[in-house]
Protein backbone atom coordinates (compact mmCIF):
# COMPACT_ATOMS: atom_id res chain seq x y z
CA UNK A 1 0.00 0.00 0.00
CA UNK A 2 2.92 2.29 0.66
CA UNK A 3 3.67 2.42 -3.08
CA UNK A 4 0.16 3.84 -3.62
CA UNK A 5 0.08 6.46 -0.91
CA UNK A 6 2.84 7.59 -2.40
CA UNK A 7 2.06 7.82 -6.07
CA UNK A 8 2.12 11.33 -7.73
CA UNK A 9 -1.17 12.54 -8.20
CA UNK A 10 -1.43 12.63 -12.01
CA UNK A 11 -0.68 8.80 -12.02
CA UNK A 12 -3.22 8.32 -9.01
CA UNK A 13 -5.68 10.51 -10.92
CA UNK A 14 -4.88 8.11 -13.93
CA UNK A 15 -5.59 5.09 -12.04
CA UNK A 16 -8.73 6.27 -10.33
CA UNK A 17 -10.07 7.16 -13.88
CA UNK A 18 -9.42 3.56 -15.02
CA UNK A 19 -12.20 2.22 -12.50
CA UNK A 20 -14.36 5.12 -12.01
CA UNK A 21 -17.30 3.40 -13.35
CA UNK A 22 -16.82 0.14 -11.91
CA UNK A 23 -19.74 -1.26 -9.49
CA UNK A 24 -18.73 -1.60 -6.35
CA UNK A 25 -20.55 -3.89 -3.73
CA UNK A 26 -21.43 -2.95 0.09
CA UNK A 27 -18.75 -4.17 2.27
CA UNK A 28 -20.89 -6.48 4.51
CA UNK A 29 -22.08 -8.26 0.40
CA UNK A 30 -18.19 -9.07 -0.56
CA UNK A 31 -17.88 -12.56 -0.42
CA UNK A 32 -14.61 -13.60 1.53
CA UNK A 33 -12.34 -15.75 0.25
CA UNK A 34 -12.59 -19.56 1.66
CA UNK A 35 -11.05 -20.62 5.35
CA UNK A 36 -7.86 -21.68 4.61
CA UNK A 37 -8.08 -21.46 0.58
CA UNK A 38 -5.32 -20.58 -1.64
CA UNK A 39 -3.37 -17.15 -0.84
CA UNK A 40 -4.42 -14.11 -3.32
CA UNK A 41 -0.91 -13.38 -4.86
CA UNK A 42 -1.75 -9.50 -5.17
CA UNK A 43 -2.04 -9.25 -1.35
CA UNK A 44 1.88 -10.55 -1.42
CA UNK A 45 2.94 -14.04 0.63
CA UNK A 46 1.09 -15.25 3.11
CA UNK A 47 1.57 -14.62 6.80
CA UNK A 48 1.56 -16.03 10.25
CA UNK A 49 -1.27 -15.73 11.94
CA UNK A 50 -3.83 -16.38 14.65
CA UNK A 51 -7.51 -17.52 13.90
CA UNK A 52 -10.55 -17.45 16.49
CA UNK A 53 -11.91 -21.25 16.98
CA UNK A 54 -14.70 -20.08 19.35
CA UNK A 55 -18.46 -21.30 18.29
CA UNK A 56 -21.47 -18.92 18.93
CA UNK A 57 -25.09 -19.87 19.56
CA UNK A 58 -26.90 -18.40 16.05
CA UNK A 59 -30.30 -18.64 17.72
CA UNK A 60 -30.88 -15.43 17.85
CA UNK A 61 -29.37 -14.15 14.28
CA UNK A 62 -30.90 -13.58 11.22
CA UNK A 63 -31.60 -17.22 9.95
CA UNK A 64 -33.60 -18.44 13.03
CA UNK A 65 -32.21 -21.90 12.11
CA UNK A 66 -30.34 -21.63 15.96
CA UNK A 67 -27.57 -24.49 15.84
CA UNK A 68 -23.39 -22.70 16.24
CA UNK A 69 -21.10 -20.95 14.10
CA UNK A 70 -17.33 -20.35 14.40
CA UNK A 71 -16.28 -16.91 14.15
CA UNK A 72 -13.28 -17.05 11.71
CA UNK A 73 -11.64 -13.77 13.09
CA UNK A 74 -8.23 -13.58 11.60
CA UNK A 75 -5.27 -11.59 12.89
CA UNK A 76 -1.25 -11.61 12.23
CA UNK A 77 -1.81 -9.61 15.41
CA UNK A 78 -1.56 -11.45 18.68
CA UNK A 79 -2.53 -8.23 20.48
CA UNK A 80 -5.83 -7.90 18.67
CA UNK A 81 -6.20 -11.37 18.97
CA UNK A 82 -6.28 -10.87 22.41
CA UNK A 83 -8.43 -8.01 22.50
CA UNK A 84 -10.97 -10.03 20.06
CA UNK A 85 -10.47 -12.96 22.57
CA UNK A 86 -11.33 -10.78 25.70
CA UNK A 87 -14.68 -9.02 23.83
CA UNK A 88 -16.22 -12.49 22.53
CA UNK A 89 -15.62 -13.58 26.17
CA UNK A 90 -17.51 -11.08 27.62
CA UNK A 91 -20.56 -11.07 25.08
CA UNK A 92 -20.72 -14.52 25.87
CA UNK A 93 -20.53 -13.76 29.93
CA UNK A 94 -23.50 -11.40 28.93
CA UNK A 95 -25.58 -13.84 26.72
CA UNK A 96 -25.34 -16.32 29.83
CA UNK A 97 -26.73 -13.51 32.46
CA UNK A 98 -29.56 -12.67 30.01
CA UNK A 99 -30.44 -16.26 29.54
CA UNK A 100 -30.20 -17.27 33.16
CA UNK A 101 -32.22 -13.78 34.40
CA UNK A 102 -29.39 -13.28 36.79
CA UNK A 103 -29.09 -8.96 36.91
CA UNK A 104 -26.08 -7.41 35.89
Amino acid sequence: MKRHHNMPAAERRAQLALYKDAALLPPAEVPLPEPYGRPINKLGPAQDGFTCSSSSSSSSGGGGGGGTSTCGFASTSRGWMQKHVNQQQGQEQEQERKDSGTPD
